[in-house]
């Protein structure tokens, strides 16, 4: 287990895939980048980024008040998993999300590493949703929020905010992707 500081949270990296602690890393730099996530009332996050078997590209899930899920750990915080295929030949690919709802967006990756961001900007997105949610209410506002979400835990706004840093990547990257021709084709 591995952890670092990253805008004032100390984020725990528990990475059992076949990306490298460095590209993780990087990937969670650049979801806790501009326009800044600030966690208000988190000190400490824990990550664990895995591969998937299932017919499904990926998957992540978030666990808000978890206990110790690391050695040494001393007492209760939030878990993020993120699991990827390992199997790079699967992308490009289109995410239609489930005609039975849910409020996911429609999004294209173009790689793993692509499809990991979005997965960690969803996730984080939803810690940043419960802590705006433990504020005051009259210091709590609908701003920050994507058009058409609703409720607190929205995941249409999650999604958005995951589809935002994909995108972002790819222009500080400038990642012109040889997947883009072969699609258009």
């Amino acid at each position: 287990m591995k952890s670092k500081q990253i805008n004032g949270l100390t984020i725990a990296l528990q990475n059992t895939s076949s990306f490298t602690d460095d590209d993780v890393w990087e990937a969670i730099r650049h979801v806790m980048q501009k326009p800044r996530l600030e966690l208000i009332y988190r000190l400490r996050v824990n990550v664990m980024v895995e591969n998937f078997y299932s017919g499904f590209l990926f998957r992540g899930m978030c666990y808000w008040n978890v206990g110790p899920s690391f050695p040494k750990d001393d007492g209760w915080c939030p878990l993020i998993i993120a699991k990827v295929t390992s199997n790079e030949k699967r992308f490009p690919c289109y995410a239609w999300p489930s005609r039975y709802g849910g409020g996911y967006l429609p999004s294209f990756t173009m790689n793993r590493m692509e499809a990991l961001i979005h997965l960690l900007g969803h996730e984080f997105r939803h810690l940043w949703q419960t802590d705006v949610e433990e504020l005051e209410p009259r210091q709590r506002s609908r701003r920050g929020y994507v058009w058409g979400s609703r409720g607190v835990l929205s995941n249409r706004d999650a999604d958005a905010f995951g589809i935002h840093k994909v995108r972002q990547y790819r222009q500080l990257y400038n990642h012109k992707s040889h997947y883009c021709m072969e699609v258009l084709e």
